[in-house]
Order: structure tokens, then sequence, then C-alpha cells
């Protein structure tokens, strides 16, 4: 068995038997469920590989094509850093308040103060730059 098959096997094995006290099985389905799931994942791979490397007229797949095709398809494990996903979350709820309160000074009656305005503003925009700045870690991680 390849390497990598027993790799893909012993972490199966380790989530199974994680509890011991609640040690699980596969049923003979769910073995020939991941077979099938595996092939299915191992052609949809291969095949967007071959048309990234037609795509730039190549008549050679190379591991950068495999590797992209499995990024495209969600194969591979993506996973946020902190701060991405602290970045997106806080600068998405500090913008948020930032235009409620911009609106609220705006039309909601009644006299308003220059703090109030300022705040809504100041709000807007740091936490516009921090969503930004989260979309744009997100957009290069992509992009390699």
């Amino acid at each position: 068995m390849p390497s990598n098959l027993t790799n893909a096997a012993q972490l199966i094995s380790s989530e199974l038997s994680r509890d011991p006290n609640n040690v699980m099985t596969l049923s003979p389905h769910a073995v020939s469920a991941l077979q099938t799931a595996h092939a299915a994942f191992l052609g949809d791979v291969g095949q967007e590989s071959i048309r990234i490397a037609r795509r730039a007229n190549l008549r050679t797949v190379d591991d950068s094509h495999v590797k992209e095709s499995a990024a495209r398809l969600g194969l591979q494990r993506a996973r946020k850093s902190v701060v991405e996903t602290a970045l997106n979350s806080i600068g998405g709820v500090i913008a948020g308040a930032g235009i409620a309160s911009i609106y609220a000074v705006n039309f909601a009656p009644g006299p308003h103060s220059s703090l109030e305005n300022i705040t809504g503003v100041a709000m807007a925009l740091v936490g516009g730059v921090a969503l930004a700045t989260g979309l744009t870690i997100s957009a290069l991680k992509h992009r390699d």
C-alpha cells in the first residue's frame, strides 16, 4: 500500500480509537463508501489538474497543477489563520456598528453631538480597514 494511503488509514484508525471507552469500527459499507469517495476525489483532482495545464497550453501536468486543483476542489484542509478570522469577524462587527451609528445620527431625530458623528465615522473606518485587511489576507492565501 502506498505510504499516503497508509497515512490516511492511520488517521482513520486513530480517530476510530480516539476514545478508549468508545472504540468505533467501520462497517463494510462504510469501507466501500470511503473507497468510492477516494476514487471520485482522485478522479476529480486528476481531471481538474489536466484542465489547468491545458488552459496554460502545456503538454505536461505538474505537481503545482495537482496542488491547485486540490485547493480549488476543497480537498486540502483549508484553515484560516487566527489573525485572518479575527480581522474579518471583528472588522465586520465594528464596521457594521459604525455604519449603524452614522445612520442613526443622520436619520434619528434630535440633536447629535460632534462626538457621535466622529465615533460613527471612526468605527466605520477602523472596521473597514480591519475587514479589508482580513479579506486581503484571504485573497493572497488563495492566490498561491
